[in-house]
Parts: structure tokens; sequence; C-alpha cells
């Protein structure tokens, strides 16, 4: 069983490695929400960044709370 651990563990490197290499970068996991299953400043760093125009008809309605409000609609 030993040996099956130590094998896990380094087909798991070879994966995130070819990840990391491809263009992927790695997350700190302190920022990951369990609750919601996503990394919540990812999340909203993405949708402002690609999406301004909609981001910013959101903080019209919501203001300070726009974050919020999305990440609880997701």
């Amino acid at each position: 069983m030993h040996n099956d651990f130590r094998s896990e563990a380094a087909f798991e490197t070879v994966i995130e490695a070819h990840l990391l290499a491809s263009g992927y970068v790695r997350v700190a996991p302190e920022g990951f929400d369990r609750e919601r299953a996503i990394f919540p400043d990812m999340v909203l760093g993405f949708i402002r960044e690609t999406q301004p125009k909609e981001w910013a008809k959101l903080e019209a309605l919501h203001g300070e709370r726009t974050g919020e409000q999305v990440l609880g609609d997701l």
C-alpha cells in the first residue's frame, strides 16, 4: 500500500508539472471557499476583467455588496 501512495503522489506531481508548464498557475489553498467550492477572489476578478459593462451594472444595483451578491448567486 505504501508503494501505491508513492505512485499516486508521483502521478499527481507529473500532472501538476505539466499543467504549470502549460500556462496554469498554482493557487494558494487558503483562498478556497469550501462552502461554495470556489476561489472567490479569482472568480470576482475574472468577472470584473472579462465583463466590465455587466459588472458596472451590477455595482449600480448592489453597490459595495456586489461581490457578495454575485457569489451568492453562483
